[in-house]
């Protein structure tokens, strides 16, 4: 009788078991406010606000930053400038 017999898993011929991986991963989010499968391009064409509901996603600093259209190359490159102003005008010695 097979009804009681283990199967063998169904692996993609001539791949390891550790390479194997999911192809799909990452494109989907479920949405906290709707429960629905909302696709993550989706989401980054509306500034990351649920089209369904209108939920809005969690953004880190660089994000929001790069919505509002900040660069942060023209930052970095602001701060390097005040660092030498700073070193020029104190001649690099230390104030106490």
């Amino acid at each position: 009788m097979a009804w009681f017999t283990r199967q063998k898993s169904v692996r993609q011929p001539g791949v390891p078991g550790e390479q194997q991986t999911v192809k799909t991963e990452g494109l989907w989010l479920k949405c906290d406010g709707c429960r629905q499968i909302v696709w993550r391009k989706a989401l980054e064409e509306n500034t990351q606000v649920c089209p369904k509901c209108g939920y809005h996603f969690r953004l880190d600093a660089i994000a929001r930053l790069s919505y509002t259209g900040f660069d942060l190359g023209l930052a970095i490159l602001a701060i390097f400038i005040l660092f030498i102003l700073v070193l020029r005008a104190t001649n690099g010695r230390r104030t106490n």
